[in-house]
């Protein structure tokens, strides 16, 4: 069995290196390869990964792909070369060194699916999906393996080559954020499940390629945007219901009183967050997808990497 794994990199390259590290020391007895795909990343140290071991290999991308498209360099090139597993790993995130083993261990077991880990934040277990099937919250002390799960966490995952040639590939018109939530849904529609496989961790440390806080800014703006097209998409929300959360936040002179100072330059920063809030609404409205912010363009200098 050939496992690829693929890491995005975009500025975080100590991140990326210690990740791929954990990967390095973990136990897993099947081939694998890693590949790091760098979106467009102003650190040009990023050149130096393919140093810590020979299956690494780095792929440098012309511009910032984002989520789905970044990976999806990787599917063409596991499906060129024969892989049967993709496993989709975040670069802030640190594997424990079963963390694979468990996840392909689930794939023999209960093949034909998507697998998912068990995202540990500072010592507190969650992962992304948050509800099993039946709408209960999962409790993390039940001590079983698998579990069918709505969604998992796209900071690790793992899908077989083989449902990507006959379903497709995500969505890459969010560009980043529920790529992962809206893939599991439209493949669970089609019979192929989704296993939370709690006896495979990953420690992560969350929102490692937005570590300014104008990031932040633009990581809600997307989480929030593409919330809402998911719900559009599989219809629990209409736009119509849109513009009515959009006006309710609207009405209040102080939203528009910080969007305004946002655009005249002034109280930029704390301003930015109410604008690019009401500009989520706004792009949902006018059904604007894909990249509609460049994260690019909120790094304070061209050190702030």
């Amino acid at each position: 069995m050939k496992v690829l794994i693929s890491i995005l990199n975009w500025n975080r390259t100590l991140l990326t290196r210690r990740c791929v590290k954990s990967v390095l020391k973990a136990s897993f007895e099947h081939d694998y390869e890693i590949l790091v795909v760098d979106n467009d990343s102003r650190d040009r140290s990023i050149e130096s990964i393919e140093e810590l071991g020979e299956n690494v290999k780095l792929v440098r991308n012309g511009s910032n792909l984002g989520f789905a498209d970044g990976h999806y360099i990787a599917v063409n090139y596991g499906l060129q070369k024969g892989f049967e597993l993709l496993w989709l790993l975040n670069n802030d995130a640190v594997v424990e060194p079963l963390t694979l083993s468990k996840l392909v261990d689930s794939y023999q077991a209960k093949p034909n699916a998507i697998y998912g880990s068990l995202i540990r934040y500072s010592s507190e277990l969650n992962f992304h999906g948050g509800y099993i099937t039946e709408g209960k919250e999962i409790d993390k002390r039940v001590e079983i393996e698998l579990k069918i799960v709505n969604s998992v966490n796209g900071a690790s995952m793992v899908i077989p080559f083989k449902i990507i040639s006959v379903h497709g590939w995500m969505k890459s018109d969010f560009f980043l954020y529920e790529e992962e939530v809206e893939y599991c849904k439209r493949l669970r529609s089609k019979g192929v499940k989704s296993y939370l496989v709690f006896n495979s961790v990953v420690d992560h440390e969350g929102g490692g390629s937005y570590w300014n806080e104008k990031l932040g800014y633009v990581r809600d703006y997307y989480k929030l945007r593409n919330h809402l097209f998911a719900g559009i998409d599989n219809g629990t929300i209409t736009r119509r219901e849109v513009v009515k959360i959009w006006g309710g936040h609207s009405r209040f002179p102080v939203f528009w009183l910080k969007c305004i100072l946002y655009w005249l330059g002034i109280d930029s920063l704390f301003s930015l967050k109410f604008y690019l809030k009401s500009l989520s609404y706004y792009h949902v409205i006018l059904n604007r997808r894909g990249k509609t912010l460049a994260p690019e363009d909120f790094l304070n200098t061209e050190n702030d990497c």
